[in-house]
């Protein structure tokens, strides 16, 4: 990590905290400080580096959103299952970015999965693709493809078109 002015660090942890609220209600998670926390501590100590494709806070929210992934799947292999019907469980988002950018307050999971579903019914990969999403919206790129038995890159092409039928549910 590049060294950082105090005014510098205090910046980036201000933006790091309120990226992290948004899983403040998340089954699992814990408070939006100490994911910061866990952020920082990754890359000082070495355990995380920076690649240097994005700016700072971009692979900072990229950790952020490793460790929230890493958080939530050890609380539900402890035997806690995360149903798509608990309102309580917000954990909305999947790896593809696609349900974090289409779902707001207004629409609840299971009602925007049914409406997913509805959309891309036509088109089996989409369709299959939405159906495990809405299981386990954790789910990485290659998990998805393992299971659906396709290649890793059809799992990225079909998440472009899938993104882009899901942003219309927001104008509908």
């Amino acid at each position: 990590m590049p060294p950082l002015s105090n005014q510098e660090l205090k910046a980036l942890t201000a933006k790091l905290l309120l990226k992290a609220q948004r899983f403040r209600s998340w089954k699992g998670i814990p408070p939006p400080e100490d994911l910061v926390q866990e952020v920082l501590l990754d890359l000082y100590s070495g355990r995380r580096t920076l690649t240097g494709d994005g700016s700072l806070f971009e692979e900072c929210s990229g950790i952020l959103w490793d460790n929230v992934r890493a958080h939530y799947r050890l609380w539900k292999r402890r035997g806690i299952p995360a149903s798509i019907d608990d309102p309580d469980n917000e954990a909305l988002t999947d790896t593809l970015g696609v349900f974090d950018e289409t779902i707001d307050d207004e629409m609840d999971r299971h009602t925007f999965c049914q409406k997913a579903a509805a959309r891309v019914k036509d088109i089996a990969l989409l369709a299959s693709m939405v159906a495990l999403l809405c299981q386990d919206p954790f789910l990485k790129s290659q998990e998805l493809a393992d299971r659906l038995g396709v290649d890793v890159n059809d799992i990225y092409n079909a998440s472009r078109r899938l993104r882009r039928h899901l942003r219309s549910l927001k104008k509908t």
